[in-house]
């Protein structure tokens, strides 16, 4: 019995020796490999500077597709349709994704519009205006 260990596994800790990188043509083989088309997709440059006019509230209780509309915000119309196509969202998922973008082209056209028609909050409204 003495002999017996308090827990069930016993792991033998093992310690690298000095810090281990990639050498430099893997690297090179990783960037060349890489999709162009989503180079800084998952926080756009764009999207970085007006991530500072979306109030911090409106922010933190927004669903996830409002979060995606405004980071894909100012990408390209094709390459912004073959990110969301690729996520495999359903067919009412990208019909909500969609009608944010139907709202966008029409704040950004500055046409007049009565704010019940669209069926949005008018919090996304205006967060919406800060970032055109």
């Amino acid at each position: 019995m003495a002999d017996e260990l308090d827990h069930k596994y016993e792991v033998e800790v093992k310690q690298r020796e000095g810090r281990q990188k990639l050498p430099d043509d893997v690297k090179n083989i990783l960037k060349e490999s890489s999709f162009p088309i989503y180079k800084n997709m998952i926080f756009p440059e764009k999207f970085l500077n007006k991530i500072g006019f979306i109030h911090e509230s409106f922010w933190n209780q927004s669903n996830i597709y409002e979060k995606l509309f405004f980071a894909l915000l100012e990408v390209e119309d094709e390459e912004r349709l073959e990110m969301i196509n690729n996520i495999g969202f359903s067919k009412n998922e990208l019909k909500t994704l969609n009608s944010y973008f139907e709202i966008y082209k029409i704040l950004k056209s500055k046409k007049i519009f009565d704010i019940k028609e669209l069926n949005i909050s008018k919090d996304f409204i205006s967060n919406l205006y800060h970032c055109l």
